[in-house]
């Protein structure tokens, strides 16, 4: 009897000792996935301020340094593998870009400056290397792991925030090579012919042949293919109809078009270039029309009476919302949308299935996206 109770003890510290485990591991899950949210609210934002000194050059760079150039930063350090082991795609990155006048590349390691400078001699580091104390590292890095590399776009605005690493070139390839798409995009963006700029944002005409281009390389910036928008971008981002007064999210807005792919048109009164593609739009709102596909706008207006006119001169009143507050929009800064028009394409989930999708009068990539 007594070795049956013992028994029965051992197997009740036992399942409770289970269900402690599972519930650690949900919420060390919770911590991590509400870490790396709070880390992705950075993007958009201007890069935090840093000093630093060049390993062997009398050279110094400061965050001011970040205006007018597309930034790559990478953090590493001698002992971490993955670090190491990015390396070369790296140096074939910074190879690359180099002789683009608005391009740079800044890598800092918390290694001592003797160590760093074997690395240089051992791995045959091309790009320019600035030591710093442990502590910057982690303050810089959002007090990620390593490596991170963060991309910051030529108004000193954090574009990318990636941390880990892997030892499979293969896949370390297919990282750097998505760094590069990016990069190449934003200094696309760089070269723009702009005319009076609105909310942050650039238009004219000459950028309707850019966006072909960026569509072409169809950057990513935060996210892979067919994943969905954070939920602070869903959540955060308000809109409001044309015709009505209710404040709704970016969340509610897309559950109204449930199970439907969607042609996401980021537009505004005072940007040519948009309405030209409007009024050029017939084959492709019969051709949506047909996919049931919903080709919803999203004005950058903040003068209400001038997005209303404008969108009823164009014929395009249905599926009309305007952004609040676009200087500080959630969706227009996660997607670091500095010119438009900007179409966006996604899934039946709601997912990015193309974050430069093609213009409305390319219709053969439209139809490559859309038809069913």
């Amino acid at each position: 009897m007594f070795q049956r109770i013992i028994c029965v003890l051992i197997l009740v510290l036992l399942c409770t000792k289970a269900t402690l485990l599972a519930q650690n591991d949900i919420s060390f899950e919770a911590y991590m996935q509400e870490r790396d949210s709070l880390v992705q609210l950075n993007i958009g934002k201007q890069y935090q301020s840093f000093t630093a000194s060049h390993l062997y050059e009398n050279k110094t760079v400061t965050e001011k340094d970040l205006q007018g150039k597309v930034t790559i930063i990478n953090f590493w350090f001698q002992e971490c593998a993955p670090c190491v082991a990015e390396f070369g795609a790296l140096n074939k990155l910074y190879t690359s870009f180099r002789s683009n006048p608005a391009f740079q590349f800044i890598s800092f390691t918390n290694d001592l400056k003797m160590n760093a400078i074997k690395s240089v001699k051992r791995y045959d580091l091309l790009f320019p290397i600035y030591p710093i104390s442990p502590d910057e590292c982690n303050r810089l890095i959002y007090d990620q792991g390593y490596p991170t590399t963060i991309i910051v776009n030529d108004l000193g605005k954090v574009v990318l925030i990636k941390s880990g690493g892997s030892l499979d070139q293969a896949e370390i390839d297919a990282t750097v090579h998505k760094y590069a798409q990016i990069i190449d995009s934003l200094l696309l963006a760089t070269n723009r012919t702009t005319v009076t700029p609105k909310n942050g944002i650039s238009t004219d005409t000459t950028i309707l042949a850019r966006q072909e281009q960026l569509h072409a390389i169809d950057s990513v910036y935060t996210q892979e293919s067919n994943k969905p928008f954070p939920d602070f971008v869903l959540d955060s981002t308000w809109l409001i109809a044309l015709g009505t007064n209710t404040k709704i999210s970016l969340r509610e807005m897309l559950n109204r078009y449930d199970q439907k792919m969607i042609y996401l048109d980021v537009w505004a009164s005072w940007c040519g270039g948009c309405r030209k593609d409007i009024r050029e739009s017939k084959m492709a709102k019969q051709f949506l029309d047909e996919q049931d596909a919903p080709w919803i706008y999203l004005s950058c207006d903040e003068d209400t009476n001038a997005w209303a006119t404008a969108a009823i001169k164009d014929s395009i009143t249905s599926n009309q919302y305007r952004l609040l507050d676009t200087q500080n929009s959630p969706l227009l800064n996660y997607l670091n949308v500095t010119l438009i028009p900007r179409y966006l394409v996604l899934d039946l989930e709601h997912h990015l299935v193309s974050t430069y999708g093609p213009r409305p009068t390319n219709m053969i990539e439209l139809e490559k996206l859309f038809k069913k």
